[in-house]
């Protein structure tokens, strides 16, 4: 068992503890390499109840180089790397042995990953055209992962290599993890892929359940993590393209159930179907497999899973194992590695800088642009309202001059309505010097109820009706407005010259 511990304690406490507690489990040896961690780190591994192998680097080398440097040093049969952030299941190792010891085609047998709530994070993956990774079944209860085939052991594109097993001779054959892939990320699909091309195949055994909290050890280091990842797929993209030129684009997982997958002549492994190897059985594992006639009258592995599911075939060949300069933990090693990691951080770093410049020019650019047009809005608007100003200056000025003149004429009208009435009414007390007329202010003209005789009364009976209606006039003459509307002043009878 092999752990690389950076900077977690509590969670490497329990992982130790798990391994601690493991039921039916055949002998095994606990592996912790500290990459570069804190005391307390150290502090948790040698002290706890399993008394693991500790292996102290002064630096972190990544989790390939630790890996490679804790199975340099181990004696087991199968090498079992699990990740700090794991708790694996009481009966974990023991089928994770049994179903390697039952098929000796599975070179990796990777393990059901669940989260703290018990839902699949993921029941094997597979590799898409652009090199991005897909999991399989995340998020997904027991129940829903197994209604879709994903807990039943089947042969795997690949594996997250958190809680994984492999042969330690096919181990040996590949050369371990590739340190090219150094700090992290890929370097499992890589080992993977190369086992692969040996003609092994990578085995999903879901009965081997481990709770996987899943990168807390970088969760708050994305420089790092955006490093590591653009480092090492570009190079693993640039080692497969062959292999990814036939891989999927994205999709569905649950897509095209009732795929034949057999169409290539390449089984759901990738392994030659005509070699009738021996069958992963459903009393090796403890659960059932899926299962068809060989041509040979024996079976192999189905392959009446869905297409998504179906593994990206790889071609045999005999490629070198790969030569990792770090095999150890001395000193001088783990420094020359050490200064290797460095340089090319560094060197990213530089590029990243340089990258984040040019953007920051681009955005500066748009920047102004955009404060230019602004401006241009802000002067566009500052001329209408202008215009409105002027608008509303000219609108007050003809409100004004509209005013002016309604006064006029109401003062006009009202002079020429009064100065008659008065006039009329000085002739009339003139005529009639016995009578008492009077001006009303704000009325009529009217007279008095002690004018004389009947005559001259009926003489002048058209005005208060007059006046009322809005005019001064005499006998009913309601046009009667200039002084000229009396005619002659003969005497009291009047006459038809009047």
């Amino acid at each position: 068992m092999i752990i690389p511990a950076w900077r977690l304690t509590d969670e490497l406490h329990a992982a130790l503890d798990a391994l601690a507690g493991q039921q039916g489990a055949p002998d095994f040896e606990v592996i912790v390499v500290v990459n570069g961690a804190d005391p307390q780190v150290m502090a948790t591994a040698t002290d706890h109840r399993l008394r693991p192998r500790v292996i102290p680097l002064a630096v972190n080398l990544g989790f390939g180089i630790a890996c490679n440097i804790g199975a340099a040093s181990a004696t087991g049969d199968f090498l079992l790397f699990l990740n700090d952030d794991t708790v694996v299941r009481e009966d974990w190792l023991a089928q994770m042995v049994t179903a390697a010891q039952a098929w000796d085609q599975a070179g990796v047998v990777i393990s059901l990953l669940v989260d703290h709530e018990g839902l699949v994070r993921e029941a094997g993956a597979r590799m898409l055209r652009q090199a991005v990774p897909q999991s399989f079944g995340g998020g997904l209860s027991m129940d829903q992962a197994r209604s879709q085939g994903l807990l039943k052991p089947r042969p795997l594109c690949y594996g997250t290599g958190a809680a994984m097993l492999v042969r330690a001779d096919v181990w040996a054959r590949v050369g371990g993890f590739d340190e090219a892939y150094a700090p992290a990320y890929y370097e499992d699909v890589d080992l993977q892929f190369r086992i692969r091309e040996l003609g092994y195949q990578v085995w999903c055994q879901p009965a081997a359940v481990v709770m996987h909290h899943n990168s807390r050890s970088t969760a708050d280091k994305m420089l790092f993590r955006e490093y590591a990842s653009t480092h090492s797929r570009a190079l693993f993209q640039q080692r497969w393209a062959d292999v990814l030129a036939d891989a999927p684009e994205a999709d569905s997982p649950e897509a095209d159930a009732d795929a034949d997958a057999g169409a290539s002549g390449v089984d759901a492994s990738g392994a030659d179907a005509d070699a009738g190897e021996a069958v992963l059985t459903a009393d090796a594992v403890g659960v059932d497999v899926l299962e068809t006639d060989a041509p040979d009258g024996g079976s192999v592995a189905s392959q009446a899973m869905p297409l998504a599911y179906q593994v990206l075939p790889l071609p045999r060949r005999d490629r070198p194992a790969v030569h990792n300069a770090t095999v150890s933990s001395d000193d001088l090693t783990v420094l020359r590695a050490a200064a290797r990691l460095s340089q090319a951080y560094t060197a990213w770093l530089e590029a990243r800088a340089l990258t984040w410049q040019a953007d920051h020019h681009t955005a500066e650019v748009r920047l102004s642009q955009v404060l230019a047009e602004l401006e241009a809005q802000r002067l566009h608007w500052n001329h209408l309202l202008v215009q409105c100003e002027q608008q509303l200056a000219a609108s007050q000025k003809v409100q004004a001059r509209t005013a002016a003149r309604l006064d006029s004429v109401l003062t006009s009208t009202s002079w020429r309505v009064t100065v008659p009435l008065r006039w009329v009414t000085s002739r009339l007390r003139r005529l009639w010097g016995g009578a008492q007329v009077s001006d009303a202010a704000d009325g009529p003209v009217g007279l008095s109820d002690s004018v004389g005789s009947g005559a001259p009364a009926a003489a002048i009976a058209g005005v208060g009706s007059a006046d009322r209606a809005g005019t001064a006039g005499l006998a009913g003459d309601s046009h009667a407005v200039e002084p000229a509307g009396i005619a002659g002043e003969s005497g009291p009878d009047g006459g038809a010259g009047q």
